[in-house]
């Protein structure tokens, strides 16, 4: 029963915040994030100015994380996690890096 539910843990993927400190992890995907908070603006703004910069602020978000490393096929290591879960401190291509719980909210592993 033990090994069944350990394949399955292995095989779903997760948000970077429930991860377990020091253990190594693949990236999925980063993308959700990117097009919900879209969407989300879309249709909550009512002007055309404030979309396009939303879009422009989201875009420049997800071309700094690939900078940093933070892409699908990855692997990342979750170092630590501040006291409110407020801010984690990361481990990706040899580099610690403090990222938001928001950021990492939307972060998928497996």
């Amino acid at each position: 029963m033990a090994k069944c539910e350990f394949l399955n843990l292995q095989t779903t993927k997760f948000s970077l915040l429930q991860a377990e400190i020091n253990r190594e992890y693949e990236i999925v995907d980063i993308d959700e994030y990117f097009e919900k908070s879209n969407k989300k603006n879309l249709d909550c703004s009512e002007n055309l100015e404030n979309n396009s910069k939303n879009l422009s602020y989201n875009l420049k978000i997800f071309r700094r994380l690939a900078e940093l490393g933070i892409i699908k096929g990855e692997k990342i290591t979750l170092l630590k996690k501040s006291f409110l879960n407020k801010t984690l401190l990361i481990k990706i291509k040899g580099y610690a890096l403090l990222i938001s719980s928001e950021i990492a909210n939307q972060i998928l592993i497996k």
